[in-house]
């Protein structure tokens, strides 16, 4: 799928989900659930490898300072929510 179909399902303009893709712009939870909808995957799964202890993105502009701690990907360490298997009380 293209960044313009994926756009034009998911009722996104096509340089909003560029600035997304690049991490330039603040995302909607309404925005994530449209994206995620439209590619047919759970909304976690679009954070499962995300490291939030990281440092700036690595597509800040030099000079630049994070608002807040930075999302970047790449760490392995964050798992996908457990499920009700995992939940399930031992004796």
């Amino acid at each position: 799928m293209t960044q313009a179909e994926l756009a034009d399902q998911a009722k996104m303009d096509r340089s909003f989900l560029s600035d997304v893709e690049r991490g330039t712009v603040a995302v909607s939870i309404d925005a994530i659930e449209r994206i995620a909808n439209t590619i047919t995957v759970p909304i976690w799964s679009l954070f499962k490898d995300l490291d939030v202890e990281g440092g700036p993105s690595q597509n800040m502009r030099p000079g630049r300072k994070p608002r807040a701690s930075r999302v970047t990907a790449g760490s392995s360490k964050h798992q996908p929510p457990p499920t009700s298997q995992d939940l399930k009380i031992k004796d």
